[in-house]
């Protein structure tokens, strides 16, 4: 598990569940407070949710014709791109657009992830769902904390910028993946 691949794989379900969740936990905590309705802030988790299904469905189907490495690539990107509409908008109309694509970029990524480690390592499929879900958990319990942490510092907008960071970083391991599968 020391593989370089299967650590970028690794980096791929914390940095997705670390974001993604730090999204969800914190939007509408966030819009309530820069004075948006209240039905908004609550109405943006289940668009989050929506686009998930949407991008779950969409990624299955287009994961073996298009490689797990380069899905995940698209999908790092896409979430990197439409995260800060999400959050550094104002119109509620593109905020809930920004909410709905990130959601929907964000559902490839550990699904990917979690078919491509079991196909690299079929005998130990279990092992290796595991281990990904321990690094899904990690995400999920650090990133929202900090961006937290964080916000009542130097409030949300400035907070979300932890995550962004986190997509790029997101987007340099899809890239390195899809570099070491060409490789390999």
């Amino acid at each position: 598990f020391l593989n370089p691949l299967f650590l970028m794989l690794f980096a791929v379900s914390f940095l997705y569940n670390g974001t993604a969740t730090s999204l969800v936990s914190w939007i509408n905590t966030y819009l309530d407070q820069a004075d948006f309705p209240i039905l908004l802030g609550a109405g943006m988790v289940s668009i989050f949710y929506l686009g998930l299904a949407i991008g779950r469905l969409t990624c299955g189907l287009l994961a073996e014709k298009v490689g797990y490495a380069r899905l995940i690539l698209f999908c790092a990107i896409g979430s990197l791109a439409f995260y800060p509409i999400a959050i550094y908008t104002s119109p509620p109309l593109l905020i809930a657009l920004g909410v709905l694509l990130a959601g929907m970029f964000y559902s490839g990524l550990h699904p990917t992830s979690l078919a491509y480690a079991n196909r690299l390592y079929p005998e130990i499929g279990g092992t290796v769902s595991s281990l990904l879900a321990i690094a899904m958990t990690l995400g999920a319990m650090s990133v929202p904390w900090i961006t937290g942490f964080a916000a009542d510092m130097i409030g949300f907008q400035m907070s979300f910028t932890i995550n962004i960071g986190l997509l790029l970083l997101l987007v340099l391991v899809a890239l390195l993946l899809l570099r070491r599968e060409k490789r390999g």
